[in-house]
């Protein structure tokens, strides 16, 4: 149903019918005028109010529009960067090719509803004040690219350039709230346009992604002519501004992926089948990234950055206390492990385990020599909005986006209440065996599923 004129075709009929009373209608009515009341929306005395005052002034003011830089800069997604490609060093390009058929159309940043823009600038655009020499190709007449004819073109631009950067991905054709995909591919020939042109240089190129949902960029997360796939989702007006500031180092990209990016393969599974554990009896995989247990192209919460972050379990205990009569088992590798049908609650198997992480900040900002990537090397930013804990926090990590840069060395003290998964030792430690002071990369998250992904029945972490 939509926002529009369905109710109002149809609401009368429905009481007629008993399939709504006037009740329901009272209390719809009553959280929507309240929010209006607490808005002032019904407050005619001029001048008065907190929002009596607000004007064409307001709208594109220094402030938001400082705004709209910042969360196109949070967005960005850095799904892929081999052997450091980016950041790029400003200094060493002279000339950037930028290809595709959304790199210079500023229509298509806003997304679904979205605004007017103050002063949109495409992505193309964007490049500009960084780059004396900035080339363009569309390759490709519009988004569902059906035709090749722009290709020889595109390739003869790339090859005009120090730097190819090809933007695809999707815009309000292929997704919008009336709309279906069909494919988690990308449209049309998009594909071929990114292989022709990264096949066509001696040097790596960057794929940047735009769109609102996953897609199966299986062939570029393989392909080592593509050194580096940003996802940008769909950045507004200062879109442009943004991914150029991560290109070339003055922002350290720090965004995730808030949904799991699944492969074309994903499709077959029935549309009308919401279950979310998974049954291998059937073939099927589950949903969301709790449950779902097939292959996957990037997963949920993936993003890199331009930091190498290490992390070290400070204290863990040595054992997890179990309730009395609860049966340990045993899998065919040897791991100890107890049926979660068998415990009350998962909160019987909670325990704290306090984690160090480590920032080796300068590890980016020398970047490619040893100049650094901006103008200056000591004004680069840190990428924001990372789930952390401020020392001492207890249970969930809670969100800290930081008004300072973030220097090297130890910037977070995690103390996590956690829950065991089924490989609880019943006499050694839980999850990560051998106890604390572990150094690993990955998620903490991870690691305490190493070795149990089959397990999929679990008391969830954190």
């Amino acid at each position: 149903m939509n926002c529009g004129t369905c109710f109002l075709q149809y609401t009368q009929l429905a009481i007629k019918q008993s399939k709504i009373q006037e009740d329901d209608i009272d209390r719809a009515l009553l959280n929507l005028l309240s929010v209006q009341f607490r808005l002032e929306f019904f407050n005619r005395e001029p001048g008065k109010g907190s929002f009596a005052n607000l004007g064409p002034q307001d709208v594109c003011s220094a402030e938001h529009r400082k705004l709209a830089l910042e969360a196109a800069r949070q967005g960005i997604v850095l799904l892929k960067n081999d052997n450091k490609f980016l950041p790029l060093n400003q200094k060493l390009i002279a000339s950037i090719a930028i290809i595709g058929p959304l790199a210079n159309d500023s229509s298509q940043l806003g997304g679904d509803y979205a605004g007017v823009p103050c002063n949109s600038r495409s992505l193309f655009e964007g490049f500009w004040p960084n780059v004396s020499k900035t080339l363009y190709a569309s390759g490709c007449s519009n988004i569902q690219c059906n035709s090749s004819d722009g290709f020889a073109e595109a390739v003869h631009v790339s090859r005009e350039s120090d730097v190819v950067i090809v933007i695809a991905g999707l815009d309000l054709s292929q997704e919008n709230e009336g709309r279906v995909r069909v494919s988690l591919l990308l449209p049309g020939q998009q594909m071929d346009l990114i292989s022709a042109v990264s096949s066509a240089n001696k040097a790596a190129i960057i794929l940047i992604l735009m769109g609102g949902g996953p897609i199966d960029v299986s062939f570029a997360k393989e392909n080592p002519e593509i050194a580096s796939i940003l996802w940008i989702g769909y950045p507004g007006e200062a879109g442009g501004q943004a991914i150029a500031e991560v290109i070339f180092g003055k922002f350290n990209p720090g965004g995730r992926l808030p949904m799991t990016w699944y492969p074309e393969s994903f499709t077959n599974v029935p549309m009308n089948d919401m279950s979310l554990r998974s049954n291998p009896s059937r073939g099927y995989p589950g949903r969301t990234y709790r449950f779902y247990t097939g292959d996957v192209v990037h997963e949920f919460g993936h993003g890199l950055s331009y930091s190498n972050y290490t992390f070290k379990f400070a204290s863990l205990p040595d054992k997890v206390s179990l309730p009395t009569m609860t049966r340990v088992n045993k899998t065919a590798d040897g791991i100890d492990y107890v049926d979660v049908d068998k415990i009350t609650s998962c909160n019987l198997l909670r325990f704290q385990a306090v984690i160090t992480v480590f920032n080796n900040r300068y590890g980016w900002e020398s970047c490619r020599n040893a100049e650094g990537c901006g103008s200056n090397q000591g004004s680069v930013e840190s990428g924001r909005g990372r789930t952390v804990a401020n020392p001492g926090a207890e249970a969930r990590a809670k969100e800290l986006v930081a008004d300072q840069q973030i220097d090297s060395g130890l910037i977070w003290e995690i103390v996590l209440v956690t829950m065991v998964q089924p490989a609880v030792t019943s006499g050694g430690a839980p999850c990560v065996h051998g106890g604390g002071g572990r150094d690993d990369h990955e998620s903490p998250r991870k690691v305490c599923k190493m070795g149990m992904k089959r397990l999929r029945r679990l008391c969830f972490l954190i």
